[in-house]
């Protein structure tokens, strides 16, 4: 993180290809995830699927804390706006 604040506070077009790169490592890593996850449903390995959601606690607080827990984790979507604002117009 220290590293991506320096390249920031240094120049923008830096940050954003060292963004991109981290992206596509990210993207890449998930899809190696995925793909070796199809491999083994493909092969029949489905010991781990039976009974997956057994014990699960149904409470409507509990499914409220989870939908509020995904969306704090998706929460940097709206820092999108805010940076691709100051690309289009770099004096604001």
């Amino acid at each position: 993180i220290l590293l991506l604040a320096v390249v920031n506070c240094l120049d923008v077009r830096s940050a954003m290809k060292v963004m991109v790169f981290f992206m596509a490592a990210k993207v890449l890593s998930l899809a190696v995830i995925v793909i070796g996850g199809i491999v083994l449903l493909v092969k029949g390995n489905t010991l781990n699927l039976e009974n997956s959601f057994k014990g699960t606690n149904l409470d409507i607080s509990s499914i409220g804390l989870a939908f509020f827990q995904c969306l704090w984790s998706y929460d940097g979507w709206n820092n999108l706006n805010y940076v691709t604002e100051e690309l289009k117009q770099p004096q604001v």
